[in-house]
């Protein structure tokens, strides 16, 4: 059946199909409102390991070094723990710094002709020559936001129709209905 589908080449006729080219203003719209932060939760944990093994090892390494001075005992330790401490703060700062996330990394996607047919019983995407067909039942998830359509696939990056592809908001909010009531 998925063989006989034909696909449109501009805007949707009607609210079984779409049809558009992605650029990275949408994905970047779409990855946006997904992310709950700039930094990952494995930056956060990183940062938060490895400043204290820092500050402990500059801790040492200044303690140690004050040693060798004529300064107090007292000196030397409270030296070391304020030198340990602007360590640990310099290397999160430091670190957070680097791992902020900057590109959306899914340029694949854009530039190409991406087709959405609603099918009787599937979902059919075409995109660079490659057809995929998803039964009704493997969609996880349907997130509708103001500026796109996102479909859920297991085990593949989300699916996003943006809002321009469809002449008008009508015929993108029917085309969400008819997928989500498919969806169920």
């Amino acid at each position: 059946m998925a063989d006989t589908l034909t696909f449109p080449t501009a805007g949707p006729a009607s609210p079984e199909a779409s049809s558009g080219v992605l650029k990275t203003k949408h994905l970047k719209t779409y990855i946006s409102d997904q992310r709950r932060s700039f930094v990952g939760p494995t930056s956060v944990y990183y940062a938060g390991v490895t400043a204290p093994v820092i500050s402990g090892g500059m801790a040492t390494l200044v303690l140690a070094g004050l040693g060798q001075t004529s300064l107090g005992p007292m000196w030397s330790l409270l030296i070391a723990v304020n030198l340990a401490c602007l360590a640990g703060v310099c290397w999160y700062l430091i670190f957070m710094r680097w791992s902020y996330r900057r590109g959306v990394s899914r340029d694949a996607e854009t530039g190409e002709e991406v087709s959405v047919v609603l099918g009787d019983d599937t979902l059919v995407i075409e995109r660079a020559g490659v057809r995929v067909s998803a039964h009704w039942s493997s969609i996880s998830e349907v997130c509708v936001g103001k500026d796109y359509l996102a479909i859920r696939l297991p085990g593949t990056n989300d699916v996003v129709l943006p809002s321009d592809w469809f002449e008008t908001r009508e015929a993108f909010r029917a085309f969400a209905e008819t997928l989500s009531a498919r969806t169920g």
